[in-house]
């Protein structure tokens, strides 16, 4: 990746185009009209050409935004059209880990683009990570279908990010599998696991047991750093268990059905986990988002002991639920070669990219 210089804060100020100025303003999440107006800009701008693409409930995102967190600082950039949101951009600075290092998402009204407001925003957000020394900024893209790394580069998300000093540091591939799930599908599954026989797998719904929370952060802050990331290194998260559990309960207050599966030695001990959630509408997709086992209990089919089990589980006890969504990255071998064996299949691409300054 290049080395780009540091940005003008300057520049940051208004966005001009065909339309006029755009007025740059901090968003106040805790203001029910502007979460409203955030979240109706944010369906309308990441389901833009994504006819996969799967919403975020209202309470769901005032969940993720306004909960207060211990490990991490947001700030949310406002672009107006007089007083109409068009544009924002999120800015996530890491608190405890990777203080090098910050996230940045930039999304604009799709009937807007190239009128230079999306980058007025990301100007100004650079602006921001380089004030808090933040040399390494990195975003997300995601493009419907089976995009190639090289073919990346035409799509508007992509060229826009290396406009700006960006490069493609990761692909991933989100897959979906449909429920319920095909039996010898689930069949080939348990035959994988059947090497876990001396462990226990256990699923649990809503908020995990208080007592499991110290092995359950542990194992969460290394997913980063054991999952494939391609150019970019990330050092291990500090999750703490009073900071999960607070995320968890907003979420179930959220009206969001939470399910945790995890794995137990001989010793009682948690050494891996697989959490998935899906919002309140019954027939809402099931969104897996991290599978993890401990280094020393792998090679021994957890990984798919716990992908079936959580399979089984939304089949059986929540039988309206009609598929479920997995992500990646595309040389993650043995967690691509589970789902595969489940019957996921390919619908999106999803690109990191990184700007790392001198």
């Amino acid at each position: 990746m290049t080395a780009m210089p540091a940005p003008d804060p300057a520049a940051a100020t208004t966005a001009s185009g065909d339309t006029g100025s755009h007025r740059l303003a901090d968003l106040d999440v805790h203001d029910d009209a502007v979460l409203t107006a955030y979240h109706r800009l944010h369906g309308r701008a990441l389901g833009h050409d994504r006819p996969r693409f799967v919403p975020t409930s209202c309470a769901e995102l005032a969940a993720i935004l306004r909960t207060p967190s211990d490990r991490q600082e947001r700030r949310t950039l406002g672009a107006f059209d007089g007083e109409r949101l068009v544009g924002t951009a999120l800015s996530v600075l890491p608190l405890r880990d990777n203080l090098d290092l910050a996230w940045l998402f930039v999304i604009v009204d799709p009937d807007l683009r190239r009128r230079g407001i999306g980058r007025a925003l990301a100007v100004a957000g650079l602006a921001h990570a380089a004030g808090h020394r933040r040399h390494r900024v990195l975003s997300e893209f995601e493009l419907d279908g089976a995009v190639s790394t090289e073919a990346a580069t035409a799509y508007g998300p992509v060229a826009f990010a290396r406009g700006l000093g960006f490069a493609i540091a990761s692909r991933e591939v989100r897959r979906e599998l449909a429920l319920p799930a095909d039996p010898d599908r689930l069949a080939a599954l348990d035959e994988r696991a059947r090497r876990a026989a001396a462990y226990r797998i256990e699923t649990h719904t809503g908020l995990p047991d208080p007592s499991d929370l110290p092995d359950l952060v542990r194992l969460m802050g290394l997913v980063t750093v054991d999952a494939p990331t391609g150019s970019v290194t990330i050092e291990p998260e500090h999750f703490t268990a009073d900071g999960v559990a607070r995320l968890l309960t907003a979420k179930l207050a959220a009206g969001m059905h939470l399910l945790t599966v995890l794995a137990r030695d001989g010793d009682g001990a948690v050494v891996g986990f697989s959490t998935q959630q899906a919002s309140g509408e019954p027939a809402a997709p099931v969104i897996q988002t991290d599978t993890y086992v401990a280094r020393l209990h792998r090679g021994h089919g957890l990984g798919a002991a716990m992908k079936a089990a959580g399979i089984r589980w939304w089949t059986q006890q929540q039988p309206a639920r009609q598929r479920i969504l997995t992500c990646n990255a595309q040389d993650n071998a043995a967690m691509v070669a589970i789902n595969e064996a489940a019957g996921f299949v390919p619908i999106e691409t999803l690109f990191l990219v990184a700007r790392i300054a001198p």
